[in-house]
């Protein structure tokens, strides 16, 4: 007859067929609860509804010390994960960071659609929204009702045009104007898990913040954005026709087979796994790099 196993081993086990075993420095966990609870004003009880951890463990992770009073140092994974993969809208919190706000009113800016027009959608006046439109110190957060205010006109205003909407010809070409003169991304370099994060960058290009993203600016037209700023004149890797061979080769492709697929000219395409010619333009590679399912990195040298 073999051994009992104690609870602390029968959980380790369970953990470990679930996927959640292990432990991980508990310094994010904590910054997070603080944001969310001392700068968006989440209650702690909120907190726990939406990840479905206990009160009193996310009380301790605020604290960084367990009930005994011993610092907290680690944290399991199932903790990190539901503290820093759960999303809280302006219905959760008091406050609300700013910067999706932001990138909101300026993706309606880039779309056509005046402050005027949208000031009396918000119930603000408009000189308000361009504040907080342009931001600045002591600008981070804004009032979550405010907040929801804002993204409902967004959302439904997206769905639109300014000329359906009622705004006039000339009115929605001076706001595309003016926030083309100042690099306001429109809507379409965000999604749903982005335009919040601050952290992330307008996708302007499909490749914004690499060496090629700044090319592809350049070439289409697009208001080049910041981080294709910094890496102008960049060199590129060059692109390896080996490389590109043994990945069309692992992916089940012929040569002809890949070439119709991406609409290239399949002796064009057979110069480039020759290493005899290069791509002329970006997006004959992004073609392929589509029907591949592959990146820049993973075909140049």
């Amino acid at each position: 007859m073999g051994r009992l196993r104690s609870p602390n081993e029968r959980r380790g086990d369970y953990l470990r067929a679930t996927g959640r075993a292990g432990y991980v420095p508990a310094g994010p966990v904590r910054d997070r609860i603080r944001y969310l609870h001392d700068q968006m004003g989440v209650p702690i009880k909120r907190i726990s509804e939406r990840t479905g951890l206990h009160v009193d463990a996310l009380k301790c992770q605020y604290h960084g010390v367990n009930k005994c009073g011993k610092p907290i140092k680690f944290a399991e994974m199932a903790t990190e994960r539901a503290v820093l993969g759960t999303q809280f809208g302006p219905d959760d919190c008091r406050y609300f960071p700013a910067i999706g706000i932001r990138r909101r009113l300026q993706a309606l800016a880039a779309a056509g659609f005046t402050l005027p027009f949208v000031a009396p959608l918000v119930g603000e006046d408009y000189r308000n929204l361009h504040r907080t439109m342009s931001g600045g110190k002591g600008r981070e957060f804004v009032a979550a009702h405010r907040a929801a205010t804002i993204i409902e006109v967004y959302d439904k205003l997206s769905r639109t045009t300014p000329e359906a909407a009622g705004v006039g010809k000339q009115s929605a070409s001076r706001a595309r104007g003016f926030a083309r003169s100042n690099g306001y991304a429109p809507a379409e370099c965000w999604d749903s898990d982005t335009i919040d994060d601050p952290d992330a960058i307008p996708e302007w290009t499909g490749r914004c913040g690499t060496v090629y993203g700044w090319r592809i600016h350049e070439i289409q037209g697009i208001p080049i954005c910041a981080p294709c700023s910094d890496l102008q004149g960049a060199e590129q890797g060059t692109l390896s026709g080996d490389r590109l061979r043994d990945l069309r080769v692992r992916r089940g492709y012929s040569q002809d087979q890949l070439a119709k697929a991406a609409g290239l000219k399949v002796d064009q395409y057979r110069s480039w796994e020759c290493n005899r010619t290069k791509p002329r333009f970006p997006h004959q590679l992004d073609q392929i790099l589509t029907v591949l399912d592959v990146t820049y990195d993973e075909v140049c040298e």
